[in-house]
């Protein structure tokens, strides 16, 4: 099912949805069709974003979904159509990864995975991230820092990446959050991950759904 900047696949067999809120440089999506399969996605239920205005998802993804705020309302709504759904989960990469576990938080998802994730990144000499700026007063610990008592949050990052680094060490304050430091400098972390076997176990196994 295609709707505006969200497709949705549903399992009707599986109990598991991962809404995957995509990140805003094609080339470290890690979206594709290889990362489904590593990560054997393609058997769940499925929710992918794409951000069309590069703002963290902050300014949602249309003129009816105009917010973050209805965002989170519009997960919600397709979440319910999926009564056989008992786990909800989020992933997000590079400027969809802070997305991703905001939303997990408001979801209270039980897991939210982030991998390299950004927040009003500084690169000005690069020019597909340079317009990603937004309302400093958009302070995402402000939210994560309080627990909503259930997600558990996984953030991936390459440790000799400075900037990723510097950014990841945040979330130390954050309940429930857990760091996991790769050998590295690049902000793509899909090769590391890859060479290390580590999307294979990255997310839960497969449930079966008991309602249909």
């Amino acid at each position: 099912m295609k709707k505006e900047n969200i497709r949705i696949r549903p399992d009707k067999k599986c109990s598991q949805v991962f809404i995957v809120f995509t990140g805003s440089m094609a080339g470290e999506a890690l979206v594709g069709i290889d990362f489904f399969k590593a990560c054997d996605l393609f058997n769940r239920n499925l929710i992918i974003l794409k951000d069309p205005f590069a703002k963290y998802y902050m300014n949602g993804l249309s003129k009816t979904v105009s917010s973050f705020t209805d965002l989170v309302a519009m997960l919600k709504e397709e979440i319910s159509n999926m009564p056989w759904v008992t786990d909800v989960y989020c992933y997000g990469n590079s400027a969809g990864g802070v997305p991703a576990l905001l939303a997990a938080h408001a979801l209270h998802a039980k897991e939210a995975w982030s991998l390299a994730p950004v927040w009003e990144w500084g690169y000005m000499n690069c020019r597909a991230m340079s317009t990603l700026k937004i309302p400093r007063r958009v302070n995402p610990f402000d939210t994560l820092k309080q627990s909503n008592g259930t997600t558990q949050y996984h953030i991936y990052f390459h440790k000799g990446h400075d900037v990723d680094a510097t950014f990841a060490a945040k979330f130390e304050e954050v309940p429930n959050a857990h760091l996991n430091p790769l050998e590295g400098t690049e902000h793509n972390v899909f090769p590391t991950m890859v060479a290390e076997n580590r999307l294979e176990s990255l997310f839960p196994p497969r449930k079966e759904a008991t309602v249909a």
